[in-house]
């Protein structure tokens, strides 16, 4: 009697495991393809808005899903920009004027940069943007403060994972993240994982060329694209009515 109790103990034990498992996991079916978020960042006005302009043009014509993020400061001066691409398109921000967050002064300067940043984007998109991607990928220990306090709730700002906010935190979840900006590596000789998606990030100073190379690419190796709303299973950009 002793063992099949133990064993009933056991056992509750283990589906009590699996349910916290399972209900921390991310709204994520995997589709038939290779699951991949494509991550563009406009990060400078240098080639504004031509550059975006063409990208646009590409994600439209191909009816690509990806996630678009702005620094305020160039969604501001550029809003045609952040209102050119599909409905299937993620709008997030990347602070208001993609300094390193890290060595930003004090904490509520942080705060500034990433609330002014969001409202930026915003504004210029007649939207709500609730992703966020870091300048450089530089973050410290303030960052889901500052995010929680802006109503963000998803970032993209890692090399080997995202966070997103459920039950009152940020967890995290793994994917593959493939940095066209400083990888002389070609998209083709690389073996995509099996077991999670990839994300692949590009920026304003990839040449247009090499930027419509990369998708065709991806498409050869069986990508499936999503956005950040369909890979997080969160509500990421609410566009509002004209």
């Amino acid at each position: 009697m002793t063992s099949i109790v133990a064993g009933g103990i056991v056992a509750t034990i283990v589906v009590i495991v699996i349910g916290v498992i399972v209900s921390i996991q991310p709204f994520f079916q995997p589709p038939k393809g290779q699951a991949t978020l494509l991550v563009i960042s406009i990060v400078s006005d240098e080639n504004m808005p031509t550059w975006c302009e063409n990208v646009a043009k590409l994600l439209n014509d191909g009816k690509i899903n990806a996630a678009v993020f702005f620094s305020g400061k160039v969604a501001q001066e550029n809003p045609g920009c952040v209102t050119s691409f599909h409905e299937l398109v993620d709008i997030g921000s990347s602070t208001y004027g993609y300094e390193k967050l890290t060595e930003v002064a004090d904490y509520s300067a942080q705060l500034s940069e990433v609330t002014a940043g969001k409202k930026a984007v915003d504004e210029a998109g007649n939207l709500d943007s609730r992703s966020f991607r870091a300048p450089y990928g530089a973050t410290d220990e303030n960052i889901y403060s500052l995010l929680s306090r802006s109503e963000i709730v998803a970032d993209f700002s890692y090399k080997d994972r995202y966070h997103k906010f459920h039950d009152g935190q940020f967890i995290w979840f793994e994917i593959t993240v493939i940095d066209l900006t400083s990888s002389d590596e070609k998209i083709n000789d690389i073996e995509f994982p099996k077991d999670r998606p990839i994300q692949v990030n590009i920026d304003n100073t990839v040449p247009i060329e090499d930027v419509e190379s990369a998708i065709l690419q991806l498409k050869e190796k069986n990508s499936e694209f999503l956005n950040a709303s369909e890979l997080t299973g969160l509500e990421l950009t609410i566009r509002r009515e004209v």
